[in-house]
C-alpha cells in the first residue's frame, strides 16, 4: 500500500525514484556529444485527489508550463528514450507522448492494462520491451514502448502470493544488468502485512521468474540501483518506525540489511534516490502525514538533517539531472518544483508553480 493512499484512507477518502534510462556517451570514443534538452515532466494532483493534471519544468529556459493536459488523479509518470509514459494507475491506462509538447492533443498511444488491476509502475528493459506491475493482480505485464501496446504475454508471480492474499501487491520495478526487480509488499487481503516482503527477480532476456529475495523489513515502495546495489525504502508498518532503507547486494542476490533505520531518518520511509557515494535523499513522513526530504550517506547510512524549504515532499517527487536535485513539494501554501543544490543542499529556486500540486516527477532528456 503506498503511504499518501493509506493517509487519504485515515481520512476517510478513497484515492517509484524517477529512474532515468539513457545511452551512454562515451567522449573517449570519438563521438560527439549529442545536443539534449533537459525538463522535468510532473504528473500532478489536487490535494484531495479529486483533480489531475500535468506539468512541464523546462530546465534550459527555467521556465515552468501548467496545466497542460487532464489526466486521471491517481497518477504517476515514467521516462524513456525522450517519451513520457503517463501511469493512469486505477484507471490502468498508459500513456506515451513523445518529446515534451504535451498536451490533450499530442498523444502518440493510450493502452489499457486491465479492469481493476491498479498498475504502478514500468521498468523498461530495452525500445521494444518493458515490464509493467499490477498492484492488484498476480501477472506482470509485458509492454511495448516502441509501439506504446502490451504484447499479449505476462508474467505470473503467483508463487509469491502469501497465505490470506490474493495476490503478491507488486509495486516499484527497477531495471539493470539483465534483470528486472520488483517490489512485493505483500499484504494480506484485509490489509494485514503478512510474515516478510520481498523482492521479485526476472531474467529480462528470457522472462523467468528467478526467484525472490525476502527483506529483513516490510512494505518496500520505492527503490533505486547505485553501484551494483539496490535501495529500498520500507515502510513496514505506518507509524511504527520498523522500516528503514535496506540494501541488497545484486551481484551476491542477497539483501545487506538495513542501512538506515526509520528510527534513526525520523519517521516512515517512503522513497529513496541515490546522487553519489556520499549523498542520498529519503522521502520520510511524520506522524502528521508530512514528508520531508531526510539527506543521508549512503555508504554509512549517517543522516545529515533535511532539506530546509521543503515543505511537503511528494512520495514519488524526486528527480536527479546530473547537476540539481528536484523535489515537487504538495504544500497547501506554496505547492510546486524545487530546485536543489546537492553541494550544501540549499534551495536555489522555486517553488515553481506547476498549476497542482506535484504526485510524481521524472527528468526528460530530448535529443535535438
Amino acid at each position: 500500500m503506498n503511504l499518501f493512499k493509506t493517509a487519504l484512507y485515515a481520512a476517510g477518502c478513497s484515492a517509484v525514484v524517477a529512474l532515468v534510462n539513457c545511452d551512454i556517451f562515451n567522449p573517449e570514443s570519438g563521438d560527439e556529444a549529442p545536443d539534449v534538452s533537459l525538463s522535468i515532466v510532473s504528473v500532478n494532483s489536487s490535494l484531495d485527489y479529486s483533480e489531475g493534471n500535468t506539468a512541464v519544468y523546462d530546465i534550459d529556459k527555467a521556465k515552468a508550463f501548467a496545466n497542460v493536459r487532464t489526466i486521471d488523479s491517481d497518477n504517476n509518470v515514467r521516462t524513456f528514450n525522450g517519451a513520457v509514459y503517463i501511469i493512469e494507475r486505477t484507471q490502468c491506462d498508459i500513456i506515451k507522448i513523445t518529446g515534451s509538447a504535451i498536451s490533450k492533443d499530442n498523444i502518440e498511444t493510450e493502452v489499457h492494462i486491465g479492469n481493476a488491476t491498479n498498475i504502478h509502475d514500468i521498468a523498461f528493459i530495452s525500445a521494444t520491451k518493458a515490464y509493467v506491475t499490477q498492484y492488484d493482480a498476480t501477472d506482470v505485464v509485458i509492454y511495448n514502448p516502441a509501439t506504446g501496446k502490451v504484447t499479449g504475454e505476462t508474467i505470473s508471480l503467483t508463487d509469491f502470493t502469501p497465505d490470506g492474499a490474493s495476490n503478491p501487491n507488486m509495486d516499484a520495478a527497477v531495471y539493470y544488468d539483465g534483470n528486472v526487480y520488483i517490489g512485493l509488499q505483500k499484504y494480506t487481503d484485509d490489509w494485514s502485512l503478512t510474515d516478510n516482503s520481498s523482492v521479485a527477480v526476472i531474467d529480462a532476456s528470457t522472462d523467468e521468474v528467478q526467484g525472490e529475495i525476502v527483506l529483513d523489513a516490510k512494505n518496500p515502495q520505492g527503490m533505486c540501483i547505485y553501484n551494483d546495489r539496490l535501495y529500498v525504502a520500507c515502510t513496514g508498518s505506518f507509524g511504527a518506525q520498523d522500516g528503514g532503507i535496506e540494501v541488497i547486494d545484486l551481484a551476491a542476490g542477497a539483501t545487506d540489511g538495513i542501512l538506515v533505520t526509520e528510527a534513526a531518518l525520523g519517521g516512515d520511509v517512503s522513497n529513496v534516490i541515490i546522487v553519489n557515494s556520499t549523498t542520498g535523499y529519503a522521502v520520510v513522513a511524520d506522524a502528521s502525514w508530512t514528508n520531508a526530504v531526510v539527506c543521508f550517506n549512503p555508504t554509512d547510512g549517517n543522516r545529515h538533517g533535511t532539506i530546509a524549504g521543503v515543505e511537503n515532499a511528494a512520495q514519488f517527487g524526486l528527480a536527479w539531472d546530473g547537476t540539481y536535485f528536484y523535489v515537487g513539494d504538495r504544500s497547501a501554501a506554496n505547492p510546486g518544483l524545487l530546485i536543489v543544490d546537492t553541494s550544501d543542499n540549499s534551495v536555489v529556486s522555486g517553488p515553481h508553480d506547476l498549476g497542482m500540486p506535484p504526485n510524481a516527477i521524472a527528468l526528460l532528456e530530448v535529443e535535438e
